[in-house]
């Protein structure tokens, strides 16, 4: 694999100013990539690991919703969670306290605190990996914090253990990632489906 781009941390304050102007609505597949590209880069966080998340949450569609919860815009989030990520960063990013999950600029800002905040929060937890990849980044953004805590220290203890029953909300929810047809997938399984999705666009798992 190639070797991750430098990156440069700019100061948070504009970040929300300074790339609100790049999220118009109707952009490009490509377009969209580079805005994530060029936020990651200002905000210290590897975009390629980025993207890739993107474009297994949403295919990179803000307008992305599911049939079933409340998950919404580019990197699907919930109510709940884009509520306190936009009430806990929203002020030092410069993001108006009212803005939309489908907002891009805001999704892609919020999405990067979120990862940060996961991995402060994971970081030396049992079964958690000491260097986070892409595929424990994910996992963490996908299940939230707790969940993902439970995820590792369960994995760590009996990777071959059935998923569902022990986040059988989060199974309820995401049917495709945790049954393969009518059978529940274990949380190794599970593990390796989100290092592979992750793979195909580029990132490091």
């Amino acid at each position: 694999m190639s070797s991750q781009p430098e990156i440069v941390a700019a100061a948070p304050k504009a970040a929300y100013t300074a790339f609100s102007g790049q999220g118009v609505r109707n952009m490009r597949h490509r377009e969209k990539v580079k805005l994530i590209g060029d936020i990651a880069k200002s905000q210290g966080v590897d975009p390629v690991s980025l993207v890739a998340i993107g474009m297994v949450e949403s295919g990179l569609d803000n307008k992305a919703k599911p049939g079933k919860g409340s998950a919404k815009g580019l990197f699907q989030f919930v109510d709940g969670t884009w509520s306190e990520q936009l009430k806990k960063h929203g002020k030092r990013l410069g993001i108006p306290p009212d803005t939309s999950p489908y907002d891009k600029t805001a999704n892609i800002l919020l999405a990067i605190e979120y990862m940060k905040g996961n991995r402060a929060y994971l970081k030396n937890k049992s079964g958690v990996p000491k260097s986070f990849t892409a595929t424990d980044d994910y996992m963490a953004h996908f299940l939230g914090m707790g969940n993902a805590r439970k995820f590792y220290a369960a994995k760590a203890k009996n990777p071959k253990a059935i998923a569902k029953d022990l986040l059988p909300k989060s199974a309820r929810y995401n049917e495709d990632v945790f049954y393969a047809g009518k059978r529940a997938k274990t949380l190794q399984e599970i593990y390796g489906d989100f290092q592979r999705k992750l793979r195909r666009f580029g990132a490091k798992v």
